[in-house]
């Protein structure tokens, strides 16, 4: 079984090599990547086909690949090997991102990093292997919360949220969701009163204070 590991932190890496090699002793091959450039190479590296990637979400990136993060490693993987299980572990732990990450790049096992533990980690890659799909306590809560609101769970509604929060301005953004100024005015007051808030200045304030961004 060809193993790649990918996390910025050597540490995390060394934890997860030896509870893997503990386990599965000789059957296993790791590789071990540390930034979105040294994941690139080795995924570049036609020799390997990966049986499993655990990935972290937040890594350092290589804008040359246009990779940025963990999950647009994941869609280069998907791209040359569709038979590989991933794990991205994440630093999340915000709704709608975490949401966001189940919907669009939908990994085999998504998992906050504090959810992580020396009993468990063995325990979501057996689950994984076994063709089921894990969600941490932390993630589970984060999506069930997401879908007591319909208005924030729907794509566009949630992007919408996601670039006001990272300080787009509202008569910008249709430049970046395919939608027209109006449609997403009709969104932007769908919202507001999903959220329960007035004025458009408080819409964000209002997300991060639920804890949906």
């Amino acid at each position: 079984m060809n193993i790649l590991l990918l996390d910025d932190h050597p540490m995390i890496v060394s934890f997860y090599e030896e509870a893997l090699k503990d386990r599965y002793s000789t059957t296993i091959s790791i590789t071990k990547a540390f930034n979105c450039k040294e994941a690139y190479d080795a995924v570049k590296d036609k020799s390997l086909d990966y049986d499993v990637a655990i990935i972290d979400q937040s890594i350092p990136g290589y804008p040359e690949q246009q990779l940025y993060e963990g999950t647009d490693i994941i869609a280069l993987m998907r791209r040359n090997n569709t038979k590989c299980y991933f794990i991205l572990i994440t630093g999340y732990n915000k709704k709608l991102p975490l949401y966001d990450i189940v919907r669009k790049t939908k990994p085999d096992g998504l998992v906050i990093k504090t959810d992580v533990t020396n009993d468990n980690f063995l325990e979501i890659l057996s689950t994984i292997l076994d063709g089921n799909k894990y969600h941490s306590l932390g993630v589970k809560e984060c999506i069930a919360d997401v879908w007591k609101n319909e208005i924030v769970a729907e794509d566009y509604n949630r992007e919408i949220l996601l670039y006001l929060a990272n300080g787009f301005k509202m008569n910008e953004l249709h430049n970046y969701i395919p939608l027209s100024a109006s449609s997403i005015k009709k969104r932007i007051t769908g919202i507001k009163k999903s959220l329960m808030v007035d004025e458009e200045s408080n819409l964000v304030k209002e997300a991060i204070k639920r804890k949906l961004i």
